[in-house]
């Protein structure tokens, strides 16, 4: 369930929502009942919210950030604050729609 609708505040002071306009969530033992698409091997982060018109759609696993393997918000922060002078990240995500590699231009 969406951070909101479950009563959990959601990080919109993190570098993900600066940057990218994601606010992301560790992944939970509910997550791979619910995202029938996640495997019992899968590692990353869940997209809890998103800015409107995000290419990143709310449900989404984030594996790797610019081919760095992501497994917890704290791993997808640090590798979002080391790329300080790009102009985009390549996320590796997993979804409904498959195992993508979606570049992402940064927010200013």
């Amino acid at each position: 369930m969406p951070a909101l609708q479950a009563g959990r505040p959601v990080e919109t002071d993190s570098v993900a929502w600066r940057r990218l306009g994601l606010s992301v969530r560790k992944l939970e033992k509910g997550d791979y009942e619910r995202y029938t698409y996640l495997a019992d091997e899968d590692r990353g982060v869940i997209v809890d919210m998103v800015r409107v018109n995000s290419r990143i759609p709310r449900g989404t696993l984030i594996t790797a950030v610019n081919g760095q393997p992501i497994t917890s918000v704290e791993e997808l922060e640090a590798a979002l604050q080391k790329g300080g002078d790009l102009e985009q990240f390549i996320l590796d995500v997993k979804s409904s729609h498959g195992i993508e590699k979606i570049p992402v231009p940064l927010k200013r």
